[in-house]
């Protein structure tokens, strides 16, 4: 299964473990887009080949380039369909504040009132300065930046930026992004948290016009969050906006299903028109922990076993949903969420949940890590080890869609 999955270990009933552990699967299938769709990307395409040769032509203009509709409408991507995004983003624009990032020894903050707050983290000085623009563009070294458009589901925020540079950028160019802060009434709700983050691919709309969809996936926090503001860093900016979680109707499920020991629970479905959200927790007998490093470069025992918590998504017409994870996990445990990342189909009248588990027996044979390189599959078997992967299907449960 094509799937894409962020884990953050937590601590274990026998045993506190702070490994934070992220998994990525291979990718997810592009969905086939529309005639439609695909003529007005036609004509959106046309338009900015007419703009970048006038960029050609004259060069001031090169950063008047405008961007021809919404940025999650236009934006394409691998493995994912961003449109359905568009017609519940909400424009924040107006709202958004950047400020260029001091010296690492230091921290800043965007005041109520617009101004900018920076704190010396060595000697604990703290300094207000109205001098730097806090709102919607803010340069750094021949470039800009304008946050566009977010959408909030709850658990996932996604927002569309738009970067001008005075040069062209590499193909593999990209900004990092970080820090996440989530203020609800004065408290930041991922101080001591984990979280999933992409800064996106940076897709060239004109020569020196570059758009990108970011993400952020948070953990399940003890509140639904209605309204939140996020501030983060991207590259060399310190960004800020308001959010606001979008419409969806939540189902409450409260069923579990089990097999061999293993067993898992549906808690919640959350459904909107770009999506879902499905709420588990899981728990696995003892013997299936997970297998950390030190077995595979220093164990005296020669073989061991895992298991891995997996999930398929489909509806009663026989579709199967494209699906993110973000979870917690212990040895024996792990909740968090599942983020279907396309809408359901207008038709399904019930959501068909398949929890189950891959169990791996890993056998070391003749292999050794020399010490050099990384730990896997091929590298285990090239060296005289083995694998055998079964999988155990807890259950099936049944949600009747509004």
């Amino acid at each position: 299964m094509d799937s894409e999955k962020m884990f953050i270990e937590i601590p274990d009933e026998l045993e506190v473990r702070e490994e934070i552990r992220t998994i990525i699967g291979k990718g997810l299938i592009k969905e086939q887009k529309s005639n439609l769709r695909r003529n007005v990307l036609a004509v959106a395409a046309a338009a900015f080949v007419l703009l970048f040769m006038l960029g050609f032509v004259f060069p001031s203009y090169a950063s008047q380039v405008p961007i021809i509709g919404g940025i999650f409408e236009i934006f394409e991507a691998e493995h994912r369909d961003y449109s359905p995004l568009q017609d519940v983003a909400n424009e924040v624009s107006d709202d958004v504040g950047i400020a260029r990032l001091p010296e690492e020894d230091t921290r800043t903050y965007i005041l109520e009132d617009g101004t900018i707050k920076t704190v010396n983290e060595t000697d604990g000085s703290v300094t207000i300065s109205s001098g730097v623009n806090p709102y919607i563009i803010n340069e750094i070294d021949g470039m800009s930046l304008t946050i566009k458009e977010v959408v909030f589901d709850g658990q996932n925020v996604y927002f569309t930026y738009h970067i001008e540079t005075d040069r062209a950028l590499g193909d593999y160019y990209h900004f990092g992004l970080s820090e996440p802060e989530l203020w609800v009434d004065g408290v930041d709700l991922m101080k001591y948290q984990g979280f999933g983050a992409s800064p996106g691919e940076l897709q060239r709309v004109s020569e020196y016009n570059y758009i990108a969809v970011g993400s952020f996936s948070f953990p399940t926090f003890n509140e639904d969050v209605e309204y939140a503001d996020l501030h983060f860093r991207l590259g060399s900016w310190q960004v800020e906006f308001p959010i606001e979680r979008i419409d969806s109707e939540v189902i409450q499920v409260n069923e579990t299903v089990s097999n061999e020991g293993f067993e898992a629970t549906v808690t919640e479905v959350s459904i909107s028109t770009i999506g879902g959200l499905i709420y588990y927790d899981f728990s696995k007998p003892p013997g299936y922990g997970i297998l950390g490093w030190d077995f595979f470069t220093s164990s005296s025992t020669p073989d061991g076993t895992e298991a891995n918590f997996e999930i398929k998504v489909s509806d009663n017409l026989g579709n199967e949903y494209d699906w993110g994870m973000m979870g917690e996990i212990g040895e024996r445990r792990g909740s968090g969420t599942i983020n279907l990342h396309e809408p359901l189909h207008p038709d399904a009248t019930e959501l068909i949940i398949t929890p189950f588990m891959y169990v791996h027996h890993w056998y070391l044979g003749d292999w050794r890590h020399d010490g050099i390189g990384s730990v896997g599959e091929e590298e285990v078997i090239a060296g005289g080890g083995s694998l055998e992967t079964r999988e155990v299907i807890l259950g099936v449960i049944v949600v009747t869609l509004p």
